[in-house]
């Protein structure tokens, strides 16, 4: 999970290191780093308005959320995808 609204809190509210908001969230410092271009690339101000909720500003920094595939339905062209279950098992000698 992000801790972008924290980032930006301790950060740019409390001022923090970008090492001391790292420990703090247990990430790494080039996360935070990450985050605080995105911010300032997005346009946003700290504080946050009110109107910006957590999905909102999501959008802003990382734009559209990426969706993993099921690998279990078909896939971008209506191909099913590979079907495990067929395949020998050890314990029926395969493998």
């Amino acid at each position: 999970m992000r801790h972008v609204r924290e980032i930006l809190r301790l950060s740019l509210g409390a001022r923090l290191s970008t090492r001391a908001v790292a420990e703090h969230v247990r990430t790494g410092a080039t996360t935070v780093r990450d985050t605080l271009r995105r911010f300032d690339q997005s346009g946003l101000s700290w504080p946050l308005p009110p109107e910006i909720d957590d999905a909102d500003q999501e959008e802003r920094l990382y734009g559209v959320p990426v969706v993993i595939p099921n690998p279990f339905e078909a896939d971008s062209l209506g191909f099913p995808r590979a079907d495990f279950s067929d395949s020998p098992s050890r314990a029926d000698g395969g493998l």
